[in-house]
């Protein structure tokens, strides 16, 4: 059993690190395209999860809702009946929501912001490399 957690310990890490050396190639290899736009592609693809948490976590904010048990008697008989009521305020307040919304949003989006540094990276040094052709062209 202890030699399956130690192995687990050794080959997590190796997979994971893995994977994020591939999506760094991939990163790298669609930012040196001569198109700027697949190099977009996987920041794209990072932000959104985090969008989806941001929305889900303002959509599901709510107003105060309320069970309500009702005794409803027929001709013989009493029924309880449990009633939904919303009781709705006029103005839902987000702030609760939002300091759990806004350092979710920037921490699920680590991934989109170091993707994007390497495409703004790549582009760089392509953009500077392409003056400097020009300006062996010019000198020539």
């Amino acid at each position: 059993m202890a030699g399956r957690a130690i192995l687990l310990l050794i080959v997590a890490p190796l997979l994971i690190g893995g994977f994020l050396y591939c999506i760094v190639r991939l990163q790298l290899f669609l930012s040196r395209t001569h198109s700027r736009w697949p190099g977009l592609i996987l920041p794209g693809l990072a932000l959104l999860p985090s969008l989806v948490m941001l929305f889900s976590i303002l959509a599901f904010q709510n107003p105060t809702t309320t069970f309500i048990r009702e005794d409803i008697t027929d001709t013989n008989t009493t029924h309880q009946v449990i009633v939904h009521h919303m009781q709705d305020h006029g103005n839902i307040r987000f702030e609760g929501s939002l300091f759990v919304a806004i350092p979710l949003f920037l921490l699920t989006n680590i991934p989109t912001v170091i993707l994007l540094a390497i495409y703004a990276i790549c582009r760089d040094k392509m953009q500077k490399q392409a003056e400097m052709n020009r300006m062996n062209v010019q000198d020539l």
